[in-house]
């Protein structure tokens, strides 16, 4: 039986020589310590890096971690109770310990998925983690090539077969679709690989989208489609863009080709990455038409996140109706206080910028306390401006001044006509 070999750089190199057994013992004698650490000592004992092995003693490491509800420390414990590696054999307690990691990994979106797969790097997947949490089991057509069978590279994939649905990660779909294209550690399979793509490009996910572009452009999998290739490149290139706009551009360049490796790039795909780059930078026009697609999910699939990415860039540009776009998408999303004070920051700046919808939602809002602080002055104050940009507002603003002393409509008057300082919206309740 081969082990796992998972260790920290800190705690090991690759001889005796290198081995820092002071940080161990360090470790060892901690009275808390953090889960990647109990994990670590564990499988240097284990494994016998570092330290002598003891088995026994690994197993309690394990125990102190899985009794604290860590996957990946349930995991290898199941593994040891299923192969009786430092306690007695117990496959009802490793059923258990495997139902337990399997309900965290679906559960929380937190936890990264690729860490299940390590576990098994080097041992496979056992059929009772499969069983025990409920995991689709690969199909016949998606078994091993026996002639991969012992490639530790190739170790993973079972696992991360049966688990990249679960996972909103960009990494699996990409790994587990390129090993299907090129018959690597699975069977060859392209009408499967396309089917992994195009699941994970309709989850928004970028890289799977050039490869979708990809084998829509050669017909891997799929009939041809020049059209349908064009538009997934085109998808990708602004997403990646949009991604990686404060990298250098030869790195985002980088990502948008990796598919590719060594093969030349074909015309349709230079040119969406050209196409995006001049998009992302403006007219502000074009980004907020784009953004409102992707909102409305009417000629484009509904994506609100990059909507809100399209938004923010293009009310970067100084547009003042996308910084009111932007703030209306803000506060139909925002699910924390920060993320709501954010969104009237973004309803500010569009009636600053002489936004005409945004002035009135800002006197409303104010005139009311819907969400804000209520005040008469500023809410008069919005609404004079308003009607300076040619809104019909005389009604609200003959209710707000019989609330409103003389000194503070002649105040309000005042500032706005000579626009010495702009008003500002209430702070949050």
């Amino acid at each position: 039986m081969r082990h796992l070999r998972l260790r920290l750089s800190s705690d090991c190199g690759d001889s005796d020589d290198d081995c820092n057994t002071n940080y161990l013992e360090f470790i060892e004698a901690k009275t808390e310590r953090r889960p990647h650490e109990t994990i670590s000592l564990a499988l240097n004992y284990e494994g016998g890096w570092c330290l002598p092995v003891d088995l026994e003693k690994a197993a309690a490491l394990l125990t102190e971690n899985a009794d604290q509800n860590e996957p990946v420390g349930q995991i290898l414990l199941g593994d040891a109770y299923l192969h009786s590696r430092g306690v007695t054999q117990d496959t009802a307690r490793a059923r258990e310990l495997f139902a337990a990691a399997s309900k965290t990994l679906k559960a929380s979106s937190s936890t990264p998925y690729w860490q299940a797969a390590f576990v098994f790097a080097y041992r496979g997947v056992p059929d009772l983690f499969l069983e025990a949490g409920n995991w689709p089991k690969p199909s016949a057509e998606i078994a091993f090539d026996s002639q991969f069978k012992n490639m530790d590279r190739c170790q993973t994939t079972p696992v991360a077969i049966v688990i990249y649905n679960y996972s909103n990660s960009l990494f699996w779909p990409g790994y587990i679709g390129e090993q299907f294209t090129n018959g690597e550690c699975v069977y060859r399979n392209e009408k499967l690989a396309f089917q992994i793509f195009l699941e994970s490009a309709l989850r928004h996910n970028p890289f799977a989208e050039v490869s979708l572009a990809r084998a829509y452009l050669i017909g891997m999998g799929v009939t041809r489609d020049a059209l349908l290739a064009q538009h997934w490149f085109d998808q990708a290139a602004l997403r990646l863009i949009s991604t990686f706009s404060r990298d250098k551009p030869e790195d985002i360049r980088d990502f948008f080709w990796t598919v590719y490796e060594e093969e030349p790039l074909p015309v349709e795909a230079v040119a969406a990455f050209d196409r995006a780059e001049k998009l992302w930078a403006g007219p502000a026009d074009d980004l907020l038409a784009l953004a409102l697609e992707y909102r409305d999910g009417k000629i484009r699939a509904k994506d609100e996140k990059f909507a809100l990415t399209l938004l923010r860039q293009a009310a970067d540009h100084g547009h003042g109706q996308a910084m009111f776009e932007l703030f209306r998408l803000q506060l139909k999303t925002a699910t924390t206080e920060d993320e709501m004070s954010s969104a009237f920051t973004s309803l500010h700046r569009a009636a600053v910028a002489d936004n005409l919808p945004a002035q009135l939602e800002a006197a409303r809002r104010n005139a009311v306390g819907d969400l804000v602080r209520q005040s008469d002055y500023w809410a008069y104050q919005w609404y004079l401006i308003a009607e300076q940009n040619g809104a019909n507002v005389k009604i609200e603003l003959e209710t707000l001044a019989k609330r409103l002393n003389s000194a503070e409509r002649y105040a309000g008057i005042v500032s706005v006509r000579d626009w010495d300082y702009y008003p500002v919206i209430g702070d949050l309740n």
